[in-house]
């Protein structure tokens, strides 16, 4: 019987000094059925942000022949099949570039943390589909994007859009980088299966919840201005930065207000802020970091 060879999967798991998460994460991945695989580990010690640190990871396993390179966070625990049923997604569909498969708190097994992603265009603002609901609601589908907590990618969309966008230093960059896939025909899919279990919130906010902290609300509110300044669409563009003040802005006041984060609303003001100034002002916002 002739043997299957299986494609090399490239995994990277970025942390920042957290031996107790990062431990679980790769007892979970080492039992992984798939045999195909190679793990690195990225210790993101200076803090150069979610898009930078993945990127040397992705760098180092596309040298080494990696077919497909899996992104998931060190704050989670994935199920043994997690390689091989995303895999089979793309075996399935050649026009899909990335897959990621549906993601449970991880003390509530039983309720969805992202189920797929959607992103509005004409005011730039993304919601995760069936958050908070129970498991039974999860579907396979297309989705406009694929969170970076898990997500696989085949080598080929690295090859013709490039790697993450280290601006962005937290959130979003996973938006923005599905989104400029699909500009180049590859689409996103998520599978129903809940193959991964993650700690939300555990490097910039509060374990186990979506509170937005000071530095959750900063990213939160300067960051859509980086796909915003990438809008080819005039009209998009002034009705995305509409948006940030109309929609945004009161959603994301309320829930400040209502966590009781005092200090998070100086820091979202700030976020925007500095969103407007590279948005209009690029080269002023250079002198800002």
């Amino acid at each position: 019987m002739q043997k299957i060879i299986e494609p090399k999967v490239g995994v990277v798991v970025l942390t920042r000094d957290r031996k107790g998460f990062v431990k679980d994460c790769l007892t979970s991945l080492r039992k992984n059925t798939y045999k195909n695989k190679k793990i690195v580990l990225i210790n993101n010690v200076s803090n150069k942000g979610f898009a930078e640190g993945n990127n040397s990871g992705i760098t180092y396993l596309l040298k080494h022949k990696c077919e497909y390179i899996l992104l998931i966070n060190d704050d989670t625990v994935s199920e043994p099949h997690l390689i091989s049923k995303l895999i089979s997604c793309f075996c399935g569909d050649l026009s899909i570039g990335i897959v990621g498969s549906t993601i449970t708190y991880f003390d509530k097994p039983n309720t969805i943390w992202y189920d797929g992603g959607s992103f509005n265009r004409l005011f730039c603002f993304t919601t995760h589909s069936k958050m908070n609901k129970n498991i039974k609601y999860a579907r396979s589908r297309y989705t406009d994007f694929i969170t970076g907590c898990c997500m696989m990618v085949r080598k080929q969309v690295f090859e013709d859009i490039g790697l993450l966008d280290n601006r962005f230093g937290y959130y979003f960059e996973d938006v923005y980088f599905c989104k400029k896939a699909l500009e180049k025909k590859y689409k996103s899919f998520v599978i129903k299966d809940t193959l991964v279990r993650h700690r939300v919130s555990s490097t910039l906010g509060n374990i186990g919840t979506n509170m937005m902290t000071p530095l959750r609300s900063y990213y939160f509110a300067r960051n859509p201005f980086f796909l915003i300044k990438n809008e080819n669409n005039i009209f998009f563009k002034i009705t995305q930065t509409i948006g940030q003040f109309i929609i945004r802005f009161p959603y994301y006041l309320l829930r400040i207000y209502k966590e009781k984060q005092k200090n998070s609303f100086s820091h979202y003001v700030l976020g925007l802020k500095h969103g407007l100034i590279y948005l209009f002002w690029d080269r002023l916002y250079e002198h800002l970091e």
